[in-house]
């Protein structure tokens, strides 16, 4: 099957939108649940209709109008009671902020990206164990030969140094 650059785009558009679509559907009063199927319902959505996105214009609105409109779906077929949003409640926060929101967390996780690639071998292989691959304190602690407790300390001195690197990389030159 051919690429297409345009659903190509809008994938990639789409792969940076998804922490504030979710944050979008939360601030219109989606339950988790409901979110992560509203989200998955919108990325399947935006991407067979890719040819409907006009490149140039707000990817950020067009995927929130999208979610907003899966999520109404999603409270009618479920019969819930209140499943007509409120219009205003949509637009309390302007299409402009919530489009900053997430380009200021994209810059935040490529520049995570940058700090985790400084870090030395062991360090990044702890912070692998726990957070990518959701290991506890004692799971790690068994791995690398060590206690839980001095995971907890060098996971804090970690997180720690991994936040003063990033706030450092975000400062404005």
């Amino acid at each position: 099957m051919p690429s297409d650059p345009q659903r190509d785009a809008v994938t990639r558009e789409l792969m940076q939108a998804l922490p504030m679509l979710r944050a979008f559907l939360r601030h219109l009063g989606a339950d988790p649940e409901q979110t992560d199927e509203a989200v998955q319902e919108t990325a399947v959505w935006c991407c067979a209709n890719a040819h409907l996105f006009t490149p140039g214009t707000s990817f950020g609105a067009w995927s929130r109008s999208v979610a907003r409109f899966r999520l109404l779906a999603l409270w009618r077929d479920r019969g819930r009671a209140d499943a007509a949003l409120d219009p205003e409640l949509a637009e309390a926060i302007p299409d402009g902020d919530w489009d900053a929101a997430s380009a200021g967390r994209h810059e935040r996780g490529l520049a995570l990206s940058a700090c985790l690639d400084g870090l030395p071998a062991t360090a990044r292989r702890l912070v692998e164990l726990s957070y990518r691959d959701g290991l506890d304190a004692a799971a790690v602690a068994a791995r690398l030969r060590s206690s839980a407790n001095a995971i907890y300390m060098a996971l804090s001195r970690l997180r720690r140094r991994l936040r003063d690197c990033v706030e450092r990389r975000l400062e404005p030159a």
